[in-house]
């Protein structure tokens, strides 16, 4: 854990002192040259606020519908994949297994053809 060094260690920050006459009067906007950025700024009041609020809002709303409309579209798009990826996975434990069984019925209608038919992959008799 990370401790404070010792008072005494550390260097006390430098005091501010203003004069009474340094900052503006209570009530009153201090007045800036029309170059500052400062009186650039607009000044609204309580009405337009509320206006720009309203219409902040209304955009943030219209965008989080198009968000959950995409959301939306995008689930859809997902399950939809999901099931044909399912569907697929079924039609191809079908296949194999066709396969399989129509490759014991070649076998057991051509017991000569056993020996020469040899599975993909693997080596014949006699090859090293």
């Amino acid at each position: 854990m990370i401790r404070r060094p010792p008072k005494d260690g550390r260097n006390s920050s430098p005091r501010r002192n203003l004069s009474r006459s340094a900052t503006a009067p209570v009530g009153q906007r201090p007045q800036y040259p029309p170059d500052d950025a400062r009186a650039m700024s607009p000044r609204r009041n309580n009405r337009e606020l509320e206006v720009l609020e309203t219409n902040i809002r209304k955009t943030l709303k219209r965008q989080a519908d198009r968000f959950q409309s995409s959301l939306t579209a995008l689930t859809e798009k997902m399950n939809k994949v999901k099931l044909n990826h399912e569907e697929l996975e079924k039609q191809n434990q079908l296949l194999g297994e066709y396969i399989s069984h129509l490759g014991q019925r070649v076998a057991e209608a051509n017991p000569h053809l056993q020996r020469s038919v040899v599975a993909p992959g693997s080596k014949k008799e006699g090859e090293t």
